[in-house]
């Protein structure tokens, strides 16, 4: 025996002697065989009432061929009839973790290691050195007496009822030792194993940080429920069915002080999980869950001279808490740096190995008493004796356990082993995440604030595994000033060691490597520019859109000076925030002459023609690479000033003029600009032009970089058109082409399909409102049936009522990438649909299907959904304004159902009732289907 365990292990040896009798014990006594014939045949009973019957057991002695070891020998147990004696025989219910009982008979003579042989030989376990039996009387656990006859089990009162005597107090099996498997491939034993370790955890018993229990809880989920549905798993759905507590602990919702935020949390690792099988989850519940630094400690109450505390025991060391609520302030020692433990009076005293000096020297010894009462005195004595003495065990034996003990031997007789991450975090170690909570968000209460929390996750996502904090996506968040500022500090206190929870306060000790380039803030409610510039000035920040939100004149003035002092900002995205002329000119004023500043995006200001007095000053000093003044009341004299002063900039590759009040009087200037310039992209959309654009186009043209011109509803006409399409060949990079609003002919859509043969780079284009005939379609459905890169096509609001058009559909899709087809307000009829759906039917590629505003009955219906069912990626398909009653729309989810249709879109069809019960059944049974109805978000 090591020197170790002294004098103070003597009763932990005949213990480890029994565990060694448990785990060499390959065979029942002889005598006993008839008892085990009858717990088989009761095998599997949960909670019933016991069946008559006898059985026979194979003699051994008659069969040599036979092995004796009970794991193989009762597959070869013959149920037939036995009598058992009734006044001989005890009847033990034994309930398991997972709330059911399973009985069996004994006999007197036998003790706590028969009985648990026979339990574990009746679950059939192979991997049960984990486990243990216990004994809960006036509802306090005690230790079942594994070396006591059952007949002298103080514990238990035994009475009869002309049977079996059985007994009044619950007996209990569960996990005896939390020591770490190193794999646990006994089926039976990880489902027991599992179901303690969730009890565990939802009680609080184990403290996982707040990630590690939102992932728990979403296994666990996983494993309940299936699969993650997106219209069905939402944040609120674990509260309204009474199902959060049942898979997280009340002190983690507590930390985050929103149960929507933490249903949100658990649903975003939920549907990471879709296709795991059950096997999978339970070891990826057992190993996430090892990373709670609470991890297999079993707690006892005790006390240091008069003061309270917490002592824990664990596979690999013990934890000493001096509160007597667990704190992050606790103490872990490793087992191999305690050179003795020793029951002393009703304590035990712990003799530790103090270290000094960064090389870790072995120093002076200190001792700790902790009284623990006689009972905890016991408890704790036989869980770390047998901890050690298991792990001896297995050394000796050669058996690879996980963690690994380091070295082989044991020096100085001392248990040494590499205890596992448990170490204390220091201040100056812990993520912002933690500061984040712990020192502001309880007191700012959040848990109304739906922008913070989504803020939260991601930084969770991020920090919480190691990952950088570079971007922030809050796009269409609701977010207004007061939430902002929850940001605003939020961001503050993931780049801060020390918090000070103030908004105006100073900052202390910024980390000054911070990797923040993207702000996404449109879509919402902000007005602070002061914030916003606060916030990019703070931060490394390159990119930064606060479009459609409520700077106004003020926002955009006090955001002016925070660009005057910024020379890492490349793109300010400025769009729909009504900051007129006077915020326009400051804006202007603070990034003259920076060269930092590649992109400006000003469109829908309310800017007019009050600007010629500083703009051409801006336009001139300023070297942006992209500008979009889109939407804006300039007219004809404010934007041939903005064209003189672009001349001069060399690197502008993208302008967006778009629905600028320009008419024909400004095509001159266009045609000055383009020819001093080298544009990528040019949007020309909603002006008052002239067919005269065209030869004006040409300059642009021939330079052989264009990519994007858009020139729709432009009232260019058929002579601007064909002058466009006829220089199409010389844009050797063009990918997208819009010229829809404009009338074209079927001269133009010749020249179209002619040069649509020999671009091999065009992705989109768009003929919406171009009144294309038949004769126009079927030309150019012959180019369309070459051209081998087109992924979008839009030729909706064009007559193609012709059955003869609707025959060269097919053509459309061709040989090539189409993904998406808008034949909406074709007046297409069923007729028209059968042969577009033999089309659609061919298609490999196609993913988004837009038929709106055309009129469809049963017959269309259909055909179409019979083409649907061929195609192998379309998941969109929108069906607005097509006359559609319930009736229809029922028979179409049970024709597509099983497609690969993800999103179905029946909006403004008057005829149909969200709220009919046929409906309703039909998409409940097709969940995997998202319809939008009037009305109705989702269902």
């Amino acid at each position: 025996m090591p020197a170790f365990f002294g004098h103070s292990l003597k009763g932990v040896v005949s213990d480890a002697m029994m565990t060694s009798r448990m785990r060499n014990n390959k065979m029942l006594k002889t005598k006993a065989n008839y008892l085990r014939a009858r717990n088989c045949e009761m095998k599997g009973i949960r909670q019933g009432v016991m069946r008559g019957g006898d059985g026979e057991y194979i003699d051994y002695s008659r069969n040599p061929d036979m092995s004796p070891d009970p794991m193989l020998a009762k597959e070869h147990i013959i149920l037939k009839q036995i009598e058992v004696p009734q006044n001989e025989t005890y009847l033990i219910s034994i309930s398991l973790s997972d709330g059911g009982v399973e009985k069996l008979y004994a006999e007197p003579d036998w003790d706590g290691v028969d009985v648990f042989n026979a339990f574990v030989d009746r679950l059939e376990l192979f991997q049960f050195d984990l486990f243990g039996l216990y004994i809960i009387k006036d509802n306090v656990q005690h230790n079942f007496p594994m070396n006591t006859k059952l007949k002298k089990i103080k514990k238990l009162t035994w009475e009869t009822d002309n049977g079996p005597k059985s007994h009044h107090e619950k007996i209990v099996f569960k996990i005896k030792w939390w020591k770490t498997p190193f794999r646990l491939d006994d089926i039976n034993a990880r489902k027991l194993y599992l179901k303690d370790l969730q009890e565990n955890i939802v009680n609080g018993k184990f403290q996982p940080s707040d990630k590690v229990a939102t992932r728990l809880a979403a296994i666990q989920f996983q494993l309940r429920y299936g699969d993650f549905i997106r219209s069905k798993h939402r944040p609120g759905y674990l509260l309204k069915m009474d199902l959060l507590h049942e898979f997280i602990c009340n002190d983690v919702i507590e930390n985050y002080m929103s149960t929507e935020y933490v249903e949100t949390r658990i649903f975003s690792f939920h549907r990471r999980l879709g296709g795991f099988d059950k096997d999978s989850l339970e070891s990826l519940y057992i190993s996430i869950a090892k990373e709670s630094q609470s991890w297999g400690f079993t707690y006892f109450p005790g006390t240091v001279e008069d003061d309270q505390c917490i002592v824990g025991v664990a596979e690999d060391g013990i934890l000493i808490n001096m509160n007597p609520v667990l704190d992050d302030d606790a103490n872990f020692i490793p087992y191999y740096d305690i050179i003795n433990i020793e029951a002393v009076g009703r304590g035990i005293n712990f003799t530790f190995r103090k270290y000094r000096g960064q090389d870790k020297k072995r120093g002076k010894k200190s001792e700790l008493f902790i009284n623990l009462g006689k009972k905890g005195r016991d408890d704790v004595m036989e869980l770390a004796c047998g901890y050690i003495e298991t792990l001896l065990y297995q050394q000796t034996e050669g058996v690879i356990i996980d963690p690994p003990m380091v070295p082989d031997f044991i020096p100085d007789g001392r248990f040494y082993m590499r205890p596992m991450y448990r170490v204390r975090e220091k201040d100056d170690q812990k993520s912002a995440l933690y500061w984040l909570k712990r020192f502001y968000l309880r007191e700012c209460r959040y848990s109304d604030s739906e922008p913070l929390g989504r803020f939260l996750l991601q930084i969770e996502n991020r920090l919480d595994n190691e990952e950088l904090l570079d971007i922030i996506d809050l796009r269409f968040s609701k977010i207004n000033d007061e939430d902002f500022e929850l940001i605003w500090n939020s961001y503050l206190m993931t780049i801060q060691k020390k918090v000070i929870c103030k908004l105006r306060g100073s900052v202390l000790e910024l980390i000054p490597d911070i990797h923040l380039h993207t702000l996404i803030l449109n879509g919402n409610s902000i007005s602070d520019g002061d914030l916003v510039g606060r916030l990019i000035n703070l931060a490394t920040v390159v990119k930064v859109d606060i479009s459609d939100n409520h700077l106004g004149i003020d926002g955009a003035k006090n955001l002016a000076p925070h660009l005057k002092d910024n020379f890492r900002l490349e793109e300010l995205l400025l769009a729909h925030n009504s900051i007129q002329t006077d915020g326009f000119k400051t804006i202007c004023k603070s990034v003259v002459n920076k060269e930092n500043f590649r992109v400006f995006d000003f469109s829908a200001n309310e800017l007019d023609n009050e600007c010629l007095k500083y703009i051409n000053r801006f336009m001139e000093t300023i070297s942006c690479e992209a500008l979009d003044l889109s939407e804006n009341n300039f007219g004809d004299e404010a934007l041939k000033e903005i064209l003189k002063g672009l001349q001069s900039n060399k690197r502008l590759k993208y302008i967006n003029i778009s629905n600028c009040s320009a008419t024909r009087n400004l095509e001159r200037p266009l045609d000055k600009f383009f020819s001093n310039t080298n544009l990528h992209g040019l949007k020309l959309a909603n002006n008052k032009l002239s067919f005269r654009i065209g030869p004006y186009l040409k300059h642009l043209m021939k330079q052989e970089n264009l990519v994007v011109l858009d020139i729709s509803y432009a009232n260019i006409g058929s002579a601007g058109t064909g002058q466009i399409f006829r220089y199409l060949h010389k844009c050797q990079n063009l990918s997208e082409l819009i010229v829809s609003g404009n009338i074209t002919n079927k001269k133009g859509l010749k020249l179209l399909s002619d040069q649509l043969k020999k671009i091999k780079t065009i992705e989109r284009l768009g003929l919406s409102y171009c009144k294309i005939t038949k004769d126009g379609f079927i030309t150019l459905s012959r180019g369309l049936s070459i051209n081998e890169s087109l992924t979008s096509l839009d030729i909706s609001a064009n007559n193609l009522s012709s059955k003869t058009a609707c025959r060269h559909m097919e053509d459309v899709f061709g040989e090539g990438k189409l993904r998406e087809l808008n034949l909406s307000g074709c007046c297409l009829e069923d007729k028209q649909l059968e042969l577009v759906s033999e089309g659609i039917a061919n298609s490999e590629t196609l993913t988004r299907l837009h038929l709106d505003q055309n009129k469809f009955t049963q017959v269309g219906i259909k055909q179409l959904c019979y083409a649907i069912k061929l195609q192998p990626n379309l998941n969109l398909l929108t069906l607005q304004e097509t006359g559609l009653e319930t009736g229809l729309l029922v028979e179409i989810l049970k024709r597509i159902g099983k497609s690969k249709i993800n999103i179905l879109d029946v909006r403004r069809n008057p005829k149909i009732m969200p709220r009919d019960e046929q409906l309703l059944e039909v998409m409940k049974r097709y969940i995997n289907i998202y319809v939008k109805l009037s009305n109705v978000r989702s269902i």
